[in-house]
């Protein structure tokens, strides 16, 4: 059978683009290497609940939600030189992701979706230019058995790995290899507490019920520590990938040095990307989404919202191509043109802000916290997808405060240079090329790196 569309990875983005697709009456297989009952990890996240309206998807139900922070406080080293992002301004909510997932993949499979599990992709099929098929290997009852399937549209949605984003053509111009420094180690647990609210964690700081604190600028990533009210901690670390210790080890390391954490009730992790989307996103019979794609919110690396909206817009692109008999990447490129020039604008000006952000020391960000240069709003702005343009100017009127402080005018000066910078990264992707045009687009690809390599992650 030749399917309309073969998804490949069951994850957020897979599931989302396959039901939507299958909804508008096309043939969709979806297909990962888990079983039907082992979809999605075992952490939470935080979602803006509007990024579900605009994707057109039901909430999930509330019962499936976990009590979320009432705030949070970000610090460097000094918890009195900080910034609190309150919640309320907010219209998200906290879920396990493997509830959310599973969630997904059902209404995905009732919509008519085919879900394959158990199924290893390994490699595309390719015809000319053109991507028409997957091959890979079936596991069943402890026997591998070779498999091929005919498709006329391929979804890489296979997360960080993306093994076959990695086969395509050179001539699709679709970035095979990711830099190590832009992919984060990012753990997290939640542990049974086994004294009262108000007990000291560390030496650092009183954590309080219902408060969120954030430590960031140690090892370039953070760490968090919130103390819900049903008497758990919710404790959730990162750092670079390029750093000798992964965030497993942090995690490991804090909870020996907190004897009042009591069991520990669940957790996991897994490397994540931490950078802007890649610039190309389709080819001849084939399309990215999700972390294959690298479609996350760089400044806290939360890829959920982000990867909800693409395989929304990948779904539209892909059953326009599909109804038009038209599956070549200048079909394609619809998707590019609208999710570039939309959240992938936003992100990337987002990713300026967090290569600068992991350039300083914390003594340096400790200096931005006390001068005030960096302060509530500029962490409610960035803390989620709201456009990163809306607060520059209000950073930019605080800059006299260096006059207060002589000692913060170089770290100053490169702050409002990031901030500059992602500004320009917000217009040069709204210029994203509209059409599909080789030219145009290799002019496009090089004022971009041009402006990115600037900033140098660790």
């Amino acid at each position: 059978m030749k399917y309309d569309l073969i998804v490949a990875g069951a994850g957020i983005a897979g599931c989302c683009c396959a039901m939507k697709v299958a909804q508008s009456g096309c043939t969709v297989a979806l297909l990962d290497a888990r079983s039907r009952n082992k979809i999605g990890h075992p952490w939470e996240v935080t979602i803006d609940e509007n990024v579900f309206g605009t994707a057109g998807i039901k909430l999930p139900d509330r019962e499936l939600w976990e009590e979320r922070p009432e705030y949070t406080v970000f610090y460097a080293k000094d918890i009195n030189l900080s910034a609190k992002v309150h919640y309320d301004t907010f219209h998200n909510f906290t879920i396990r992701h493997e509830a959310l997932n599973t969630l997904l993949l059902e209404r995905a499979i009732k919509s008519g979706v085919h879900f394959l599990g158990g199924h290893e992709i390994e490699d595309l099929i390719i015809d000319g230019n053109t991507v028409c098929g997957i091959r890979g290997v079936q596991n069943r009852f402890l026997v591998k058995r070779p498999f091929e399937l005919r498709g006329k549209i391929i979804a890489d949605c296979t997360g960080v790995n993306a093994c076959l984003r990695k086969k395509t053509p050179r001539e699709f111009n679709i970035k095979h290899d990711v830099r190590i420094q832009d992919f984060a180690s990012a753990w997290q647990e939640v542990h049974q507490l086994k004294n009262t609210p108000g007990t000291r964690f560390g030496s650092e700081v009183f954590f309080q019920p219902g408060v969120c604190f954030t430590r960031i600028g140690k090892y370039h990533a953070y760490t968090t520590v919130h103390m819900r009210r049903n008497n758990t901690v919710n404790l959730i670390f990162g750092t670079s990938v390029s750093e000798s210790r992964p965030a497993y080890f942090l995690c490991k390391d804090y909870v020996k040095s907190a004897p009042n954490l009591g069991k520990r009730l669940g957790g996991g992790g897994a490397m994540i990307p931490l950078r802007r989307g890649l610039d190309n996103l389709v080819g001849n019979g084939f399309i990215l989404a999700g972390d294959s794609a690298c479609q996350v919110i760089p400044t806290m690396g939360s890829g959920v919202a982000s990867s909800l909206t693409a395989a929304s817009i990948a779904a539209r692109t892909i059953v326009s191509a599909i109804n038009s008999g038209d599956v070549s990447r200048r079909s394609l490129w619809q998707y590019n043109a609208e999710y570039q020039g939309g959240l992938g604008a936003i992100l990337a000006s987002y990713d300026i802000i967090r290569r600068f952000i992991q350039s300083l020391s914390m003594d340096e960000m400790e200096r931005l916290f006390a001068a005030g240069l960096v302060n509530d709003n500029t962490f409610v702005k960035t803390y989620s997808t709201a456009h990163i343009s809306h607060h520059i100017g209000d950073v930019l009127d605080k800059i006299g405060r260096i006059f207060a402080h002589p000692g913060l005018l170089p770290v100053v000066l490169r702050f409002r240079q990031a901030l500059d910078d992602s500004k320009k990264a917000l217009f040069l992707y709204q210029e994203y090329p509209k059409q599909y045009d080789e030219r145009v687009f290799i002019e496009w690809q090089e004022k971009t790196n041009q402006l990115f390599s600037k900033y140098r992650t660790f």
